[in-house]
């Protein structure tokens, strides 16, 4: 489907500057945009655009990064026809230009990779205009709640990190430019989070425009479909001096400028998801911008930080046509940080100075997962069960069998009962950051002693029952699951829940299923505000042994690990 930049210059200058002069608003990250001016900015992509001047003016845009300059085009105001005099006249650099590109519809030399921070720099004649750029992504979804609409989340921040307004955020969209357009129903803070959104299409609703009206299982595959949108400004008529927004789409040159190739300077990968007890050195690889515009870039220096300290490798020699780096942080380097998120950046190095690129984080954990029964090991009179607990976040699986843990163990859902004799629960506790604990808890249950010949037998008394939770049975609020993805995305990043606990529920039982058997299992005590995103299987291993099929997800809140109530289901289907 065509994506949010594959428009006409025409189609753009309509759905921002309506049939009205544009006007500037004041904004504290706006550094100067002259009144009847706008500068729009989709980083994500790489498109930056200027409007509000005469046709056939002289514009330059830039980018900046660290004051240096890493992408500049230049051409005249294009006549924006359908538009009043004299404010209708533009330039879109990276749009993707209809026929043979012209002065100004693409980057000069490469295409810079924009991200939060750098300056766009707008020169039209003698003004110089500048807004520097947010830090807006769209990181989850489009997925189906339990009430079947369709759900997107992402951040909106300033480059200093202060969140940006909810209600600022008028941006939202979706569409498929041949068969429709819309805006999202409600667009709220995601809870728990500090910049975190959350909008939500209703799928009763229609959307904007509906080149045919929909039903509402055909508007909510369309909207699943389609290409999403979040930022401000742009709904705005007449608009502000900026415009900022965020889409799905890949940054790099747009169609017709694929002779400007992209140039990026990034950290790409790490060997390790995480850094935790079983981990070693930590092996990085990256990839540098060929030059900026006015110098070539000599070196790398990598970085790790845990926000206080930082870690500063060897500067690495990056002249010549090799724009790929790699670099190694010891074990004994890492265990100088703290635990918690972990920051790997980079100084690109110029005769001009360092420049930044795109970051990567890692999560750092060097504590030792731990599990507990309820009941000590021991010597009992049956019948006995054991529940076993461990840490929020982190999952259980165990035997009985005698053999050691590993690739077959059972996933943990709930207390275990255990058989007259002698059996020895062997279990293993895996946390968010990799860290595996192996412990065994041995029971002998012996069975109830027969009665005495012609003795009078008592009546057999019930123990007493647990604790109940009064009132009605406890039921999920909510659960949002995404109901179908690829095989791809399935494998990297698990199947996503996110649970809306009930009041009085401690805990929730999460489990993926395939038919009849469970592929992965996890108990979670409920977070303080009731909110929980749980991914499935928790395990890379478990990930890669997904398949193509249809799975189901069932998630039940209870009072406590023994006391559940109503489960909720929802399918997922992996293509």
């Amino acid at each position: 489907m065509p994506p949010f930049r594959r428009r006409s210059h025409a189609a753009l200058a309509a759905t921002l500057l309506g049939s009205v002069a544009l006007a500037g608003t004041a904004d504290a990250r706006v550094i100067n945009v002259a009144p009847n001016h706008n500068i729009t900015v989709f980083a994500g992509i790489d498109f930056i655009a200027a409007f509000g001047d005469q046709p056939g003016v002289s514009t330059t845009v830039e980018v900046l990064r660290n004051g240096q300059l890493i992408g500049t085009a230049t051409g005249p105001a294009v006549d924006l026809a359908g538009f009043d005099p004299p404010n209708h006249g533009g330039l879109e650099v990276n749009h993707g230009p209809a026929g043979a590109p012209q002065p100004g519809d693409c980057w000069t030399g490469f295409t810079p990779d924009i991200i939060p921070g750098d300056i766009v720099r707008v020169t039209r004649g003698a003004a110089v205009e500048e807004v520097e750029v947010d830090n807006i992504t769209i990181d989850d979804g489009p997925f189906v709640d339990s009430v079947g609409n369709i759900v997107v989340r992402g951040t909106a921040a300033l480059a200093d990190g202060t969140p940006i307004p909810i209600e600022r955020l008028d941006s939202g969209e979706v569409r498929n430019t041949s068969t429709f357009r819309g805006a999202p129903t409600s667009v709220f803070r995601t809870p728990g989070t500090a910049a975190g959104w959350t909008m939500i299409y209703d799928v009763n609703r229609p959307l904007d425009r509906e080149r045919t009206v929909l039903t509402p299982s055909a508007r909510r595959d369309v909207i699943m479909a389609g290409a999403h949108a979040m930022g401000y400004g742009h709904a705005l008529v007449p608009p502000p001096a900026e415009i900022q927004l965020a889409d799905g789409e890949v940054p790099g040159p747009a169609l017709g400028c694929e002779a400007s190739a992209g140039e990026s300077n990034a950290v790409s990968s790490a060997d390790d998801k995480a850094v935790n007890l079983a981990s070693a050195d930590l092996a990085l690889t990256g990839k540098a911008m060929a030059a900026t515009v006015n110098d070539d870039i000599t070196q790398v220096i990598p970085k790790v930080s845990d926000g206080t300290t930082t870690l500063t490798g060897a500067p690495i020699d990056i002249t010549g046509a090799v724009r790929t780096w790699t670099a190694t942080f010891t074990r004994a380097q890492l265990d100088t940080l703290a635990d918690g998120q972990l920051t790997v950046s980079a100084d690109y190095v110029t005769p001009g100075g360092a420049i930044g690129g795109h970051t990567l984080t890692l999560a750092k954990d060097v504590v030792a997962a731990d599990v507990t029964a309820d009941t000590a090991p021991g010597e009992y009179t049956g019948p006995l069960s054991v529940a076993l607990r461990a840490g929020v976040g982190e999952t259980i699986t165990y035997r009985t069998d005698g053999l050691a843990n590993g690739a077959n163990d059972r996933a943990y859902t709930g207390a275990i009962n255990l058989p007259f004799g002698t059996t020895t629960i062997s279990a293993r506790v895996t946390d968010a950051a990799g860290n595996v604990t192996d412990k065994a808890f041995t029971y002998t249950v012996n069975a109830p002693a027969a009665p005495a010949p012609n003795a009078v037998t008592p009546p057999l008394l019930a123990p007493a029952p647990a604790p109940l939770v009064t009132g009605p049975k406890l039921k999920l609020d909510a659960l949002m699951v995404t109901s179908r993805l690829s095989l791809g995305t399935a494998r990297r990043r698990g199947l996503h829940a996110v649970v809306f606990a009930p009041d009085g529920a401690n805990y929730v039982r999460v489990r993926l299923l395939r038919g009849r058997k469970v592929i992965a299992s996890v108990v979670r005590r409920v977070s303080s505000d009731g909110v929980m995103t749980i991914v499935l299987p928790q395990s890379k291993k478990a990930r890669r042994a997904l398949r193509r099929g249809t799975y189901r997800l069932e998630v039940t809140p209870g009072a406590n690990e023994r006391h559940y109530g109503a489960t909720s289901k929802r399918t997922v289907r992996i293509r």
